[in-house]
């Protein structure tokens, strides 16, 4: 399976109050293109652990903020 430099969306899954699993919504971000020295990374799977879990259920604020890095074509791979 080959990169798709074409990308330029991503699916998110985000919660805007915590409480309950269902709260969870899908959304689709554009991507802005990467920047001088940065890549983009794909990413073919995820998983939640227990944390996130308890944090979507409003019983764990220890959340942390993700990082997303942007790929460049003048960027090493």
């Amino acid at each position: 399976m080959g990169v798709r430099e074409s990308v330029r969306t991503r699916e998110v899954w985000r919660i805007r109050r915590a409480g309950a699993l269902d709260r969870l919504e899908r959304h689709t971000d554009t991507l802005p293109d990467p920047g001088p020295g940065e890549a983009r990374v794909a990413v073919h799977a995820v998983g939640l652990n227990f944390a996130d879990i308890f944090a979507c259920l409003g019983l764990y604020s220890a959340t942390p903020a993700g990082a997303f890095v942007p790929v460049r074509r003048d960027v090493a791979r």
